[in-house]
């Protein structure tokens, strides 16, 4: 699979009107003068894995968003410019992948922005932890699916690595366009308070 083949299935969540019910979409589309600028992973976030998927609420009449990452300094490390409401982020960039904790804000060409979200790499000794449940709960790593994901998802959402998880959960949906998949994705956004 390829970063072009992720974002058709990331495309498809975000534009599908297949969900349990409007609350549950992964954004939802309002009036930009009265809607907050909301990114659906919490404030602060520890990743495991070097791709993550981010998706924020789309504001009617923007056509432009703009995604700054900054250093614990305030420098501005890499700045992404995108007309959809979803990115993926590399945090393995040159720019990015030495850099313990990074400062995440969406802005749009109005000046509405969104909070700062706080994206920390973990430490070593945490990866081997994490590594280390995953060979151990995740076995017959080779077959790559969509429930390989799924017990993925699982064990970075009892880790607390949210993002992690839901990009697992994405990855799942992308393998399998069962409805099982959908339902599971939605029920972990409710369940995480991701939604709006």
């Amino acid at each position: 699979m390829n970063k072009a083949s992720f974002l058709n299935i990331f495309v498809f969540i975000c534009l599908s009107s297949f969900t349990l019910n409007r609350e549950n979409t992964i954004f939802s589309e309002e009036n930009g003068s009265q809607m907050e600028l909301r990114a659906f992973i919490p404030l602060s976030v520890k990743v495991f894995e070097k791709e993550i998927y981010l998706a924020w609420n789309k504001i009617e009449g923007i056509k432009e968003y703009s995604i700054s990452l900054k250093n614990t300094k305030e420098h501005e490390l890499i700045k992404i410019h995108t007309s959809d409401p979803y990115a993926i982020l590399d945090l393995s960039l040159p720019e990015l992948r030495d850099e313990k904790s990074v400062t995440l804000e969406i802005e749009t060409i109005c000046g509405k922005s969104s909070d700062q979200y706080q994206i920390q790499h973990l430490s070593s000794g945490k990866r081997k932890k994490i590594e280390k449940i995953i060979s151990s709960k995740i076995r017959l790593k080779r077959q790559v699916n969509a429930e390989y994901f799924i017990k993925l998802a699982k064990v970075y959402e009892e880790n607390e690595l949210l993002a992690d998880a839901l990009t697992a959960h994405i990855k799942a949906m992308e393998f399998s366009m069962d409805k099982k998949y959908r339902v599971l994705y939605n029920k972990f956004i409710t369940r995480n308070k991701l939604d709006l």
